[in-house]
């Protein structure tokens, strides 16, 4: 798609996955859910990222450059004066374990072992879950008053642990906005983000940058609902639109019948907690539309182009489709939202 130029592509329907109801309390409880299931996979991916980073570093956690809150808004002029500052801790950090790598290699052995790619999948995973937690919880503060509170332990079983407590959604909101920026800056600061080619022009894929265009895909279309309990006509079975049911994890096609996922923390055979929604298992989309708030909250904008000339600007020249250029913008610190409805 394309609009005064601009050129960007997005995910406009998703299949075989539970579709929140279009609508009213079934829809809050169902985003909540999983927008507090996927923040808390995210953390957990994020920590092992951290603890599998820190063990390639000469002086562990003190090497990584100091934390800072990335995700306050900032003008323009500072987060540009700040994020250059980041970009070379990051850097000089990434060219000292490149030194030590080569240094390794040199005397037979390996600096950057099988865990520092484990740990570049877990930090990526931890970036993807972040987001797609910010899509769904931003979701449910359409229908909740930002101050009202979550009991956000309560939704994880009577033997959980009380860890949470009363959160307010706006700081649910936060914490996965945060998380967002945590994440992104380890995966570009450390394991490097690339702009790419399409064969056309330079397009940019950042999940960072994107989430920060509060616009998602709404499409028109004809469509065969399933269960996802059941896998029947939502019509002709028994389970009723955004309720739980016990289902026993198993694998199909490669993906956990619980959450969709191919890796995932549900063992095959236990038996777990999962909402009723309808599942779109065949579609024919008429027309896409771009709105505030789509009906699935994670059909959003995957990449975006017309960025050449951002790149004769920085560059002097747009480079040649076969040059790997990095994109540097999560390690800036949030120069706030596109198309943000809390402007207008």
């Amino acid at each position: 798609m394309s609009g005064g130029g601009l050129r960007f592509s997005g995910l406009v329907v998703r299949t075989g996955v539970p579709l929140p109801p279009p609508a009213g309390p079934a829809r809050t409880h169902f985003c909540l859910i999983e927008g507090l299931s996927t923040l808390r996979t995210s953390l957990r991916q994020y920590g092992r990222a951290l603890r599998l980073t820190a063990a390639h570093l000469p002086g562990g956690f003190g090497d990584l450059p100091q934390r800072y809150s990335l995700h306050e808004p900032h003008s323009q002029s500072k987060s540009k004066r700040l994020g250059r500052g980041r970009v070379e801790r990051w850097f000089r950090l990434r060219n000292r374990l490149d030194d030590l790598n080569d240094l390794g290699r040199v005397l037979g052995a390996r600096y950057l072992s099988t865990d520092w790619a484990n740990a570049e999948e877990a930090a990526r995973a931890a970036l993807t879950g972040a987001v797609s937690a910010f899509h769904w919880l931003d979701d449910v503060a359409y229908d909740l008053d930002g101050g009202a509170l979550i009991d956000v332990d309560s939704f994880t079983g009577p033997d959980a642990r009380r860890v949470w407590g009363y959160v307010s959604v706006f700081e649910l909101v936060d914490r996965a906005h945060e998380l967002a920026h945590l994440t992104g800056e380890l995966v570009g600061g450390l394991f490097g983000c690339r702009l790419i080619h399409d064969g056309h022009e330079w397009t940019k894929r950042c999940p960072l940058s994107l989430m920060h265009i509060r616009l998602g895909h709404s499409p028109g279309m004809t469509v065969i609902y399933a269960c996802g309990i059941c896998g029947q006509d939502p019509s002709e079975c028994d389970h009723e639109l955004g309720r739980a049911y016990e289902v026993a994890a198993e694998s199909s096609d490669g993906h956990c019948n619980v959450c969709y996922q191919i890796t995932c923390e549900h063992a095959i055979g236990h038996v777990y907690r999962k909402l009723a929604g309808r599942t779109i298992i065949e579609g024919d989309i008429s027309e896409v539309s771009l709105v505030p708030r789509p009906r699935d909250p994670l059909t959003r904008i995957t990449s975006i182009g017309g960025v050449d000339e951002q790149m004769r600007k920085r560059h002097g020249f747009i480079p040649s489709p076969d040059t790997v250029m990095l994109c540097n913008d999560c390690m800036y610190p949030c120069t706030g939202f596109s198309f943000d409805r809390t402007a207008t």
